[in-house]
């Protein structure tokens, strides 16, 4: 069992490769390390090369993902309603999550793969909810509903990132565009 200040760097570990490599996906152990605060050798006793470090990180994003849509409560409420918790709480995970999904779908390992469809089958459900219940346009199919909101993601975290947009706009811009798309709803 790890101490509380060992588990703390262990997670400023895992915290800093999210964001790193969100932005840089080849940033090196080293790169990580002092992103992370921490010494190489520090970093190498918790993750002994860079495989089991990747590893983890995305184990770890799969678990958040996980609470993410059990927190959503994807099956309460509108369909709508739910769409928002759900953008809520994927915007809090970080761009780290983009990494992942992408390392993810290089993985040969079953049970990530397993963990990460299992996840967009929940929100696939959702979205042919919207669409039966007419809260969502019949015409975008849920595979390309779920494509844009993870577009919309990535741009979001972008422009959060570049400072052109707060954090708090945020979410809501995203749900905006996500629901009126960009063309004004006055013509």
């Amino acid at each position: 069992m790890q101490s509380g200040s060992s588990a703390r760097t262990r997670q400023a570990i895992i915290d800093a490769a999210g964001e790193l490599l969100a932005q840089r996906p080849a940033a090196s152990l080293a790169e990580i390390a002092e992103a992370a605060r921490v010494g190489r050798s520090t970093l190498h006793r918790h993750f002994p090369d860079r495989a089991g470090l990747i590893s983890t990180l995305i184990r770890h994003l799969a678990d958040r993902v996980d609470r993410v849509i059990a927190e959503a409560a994807l099956d309460q409420g509108t369909a709508k309603a739910a769409l928002h918790r759900l953008l809520h709480g994927y915007f809090e995970l970080g761009p780290g999550l983009m990494f992942a999904l992408a390392e993810t779908r290089r993985s040969q390992d079953e049970q990530l793969h397993g963990a990460m469809s299992a996840a967009d089958r929940s929100v696939a459900r959702l979205l042919e909810r919207g669409r039966a219940e007419g809260e969502f346009d019949c015409a975008l199919t849920a595979d390309w509903t779920r494509r844009a909101l993870w577009f919309l993601l990535a741009a979001t975290w972008d422009a959060v990132g570049a400072k052109s947009m707060s954090r708090h706009e945020a979410v809501d811009t995203m749900a905006r565009t996500l629901e009126r798309g960009i063309l004004d709803q006055h013509d």
